[in-house]
């Protein structure tokens, strides 16, 4: 396949897209937590990160190409250095949407679009787990995952990419054990929809991917 074949093209090729996609969604974060209600609603100017568009474009682009590296095994092969980065950026905005989104804002047409399209941001994410070479909920065993580039390494601006991935997602035992206390504290779907729509689809498709990695899946095998 040209992915196979070619892997310094097709990076070279997909660079630019996944740094926009980075942008678009970083930019929405941060218009979230301004306030900048007319970028949100895209009244001020039709831009790329009113919430239409990241919804009806920008997830459903992103998930579908997110699921054809996932299901053809080619995220070991793309997701290196710069676009490993772009990768990190844009699984931190897409977390923080998905779990937090509602509580920048006021404004109940907001807060109505963030929860009807909540589900698409937990598929994207999970689809994003699917094919992203790098334990990002179990950061501990990077130093042995050879598909782990030193992004932090890359520029100043990784750095920090890398120190707002370590405040935002959450360490896999405590994402565990948070489940497991919203499940046994009797929390209403109502009170923490992320957990349902945002966290149990990219942790379920995030276990499947390094389970099929790891020395049970190949003990089965042999």
């Amino acid at each position: 396949s040209v992915m196979k074949n070619s892997q310094e093209m097709v990076r070279a090729s997909l660079l630019p897209l996944f740094n926009n996609i980075a942008e678009d969604l970083n930019q929405t974060v941060l218009n979230l937590e301004q306030k900048r209600y007319s970028y949100i609603k895209g009244t001020l100017q039709r831009g790329t990160t009113s919430l239409a568009y990241i919804h009806m474009v920008l997830l459903p682009v992103l998930s579908s190409l997110l699921d054809h590296l996932g299901k053809n095994n080619y995220g070991v092969d793309l997701f290196e250095n710069e676009i490993q980065l772009a990768g990190y950026k844009i699984l931190n905005a897409l977390w923080i949407i998905g779990t937090k989104g509602r509580k920048f804002v006021d404004r109940e047409w907001i807060i109505e679009e963030l929860n009807r399209h909540r589900p698409l941001v937990g598929d994207c994410l999970s689809s994003f787990a699917s094919c992203f070479p790098v334990a990002f909920f179990e950061p501990e065993f990077n130093t042995n995952n050879k598909n782990a580039s030193n992004v932090s390494q890359l520029s100043p601006e990784a750095h920090d990419v890398m120190t707002n991935i370590s405040r935002t997602i959450p360490n896999l035992t405590k994402l565990i054990a948070d489940i497991e206390e919203h499940a046994e504290s009797r929390v209403k779907y109502e009170d923490a929809p992320y957990v349902v729509e945002v966290i149990l689809p990219c942790l379920c498709s995030y276990l499947s991917y390094w389970w099929s990695m790891g020395p049970e899946k190949i003990k089965q095998i042999t």
